[in-house]
């Protein structure tokens, strides 16, 4: 398994889909392309971040239909995030995965993106 790499995020979230988005409740599909990705992802990595993610409250993974449902607290993660990280332009999804990796990425070990934050911070 490899690490969870979020540098590849720009790329991947043209492969996701909003199936279903209530105000604490989202479901999403994964496009072949990202599925076949997510197959070598580090589950443990990535359960770390969504279960340290303030305001997530349940995730479900459907492999039978390559989906996930998120449930979680639309208090205090803006259902308008959701949105943006999945279908808005790539500049302000770019922005808001650096808000949530500056605040979570810690969770994630040492991924390339991470190491870049790091890097920008000590400058």
């Amino acid at each position: 398994m490899t690490d969870l790499d979020l540098s590849a995020l720009p790329e991947l979230r043209r492969h996701l889909t909003i199936v279903h988005h209530l105000p604490g409740r989202i479901r999403l599909r994964f496009g072949s392309a990202l599925w076949g990705r997510a197959a070598g992802v580090d589950r443990s990595s990535l359960q770390r971040l969504l279960d340290a993610l303030e305001g997530i409250q349940d995730v479900r993974l459907n492999a039978a239909v390559a989906s996930i449902v998120i449930r979680y607290d639309p208090e205090k993660i803006d259902p308008r995030d959701w949105e943006t990280l999945v279908s808005g332009d790539t500049a302000s999804a770019g922005e808001l995965m650096d808000r949530w990796l500056a605040r979570y990425g810690h969770l994630l070990g040492n991924t390339q993106r991470e190491k870049e934050f790091s890097d920008e911070r000590t400058r």
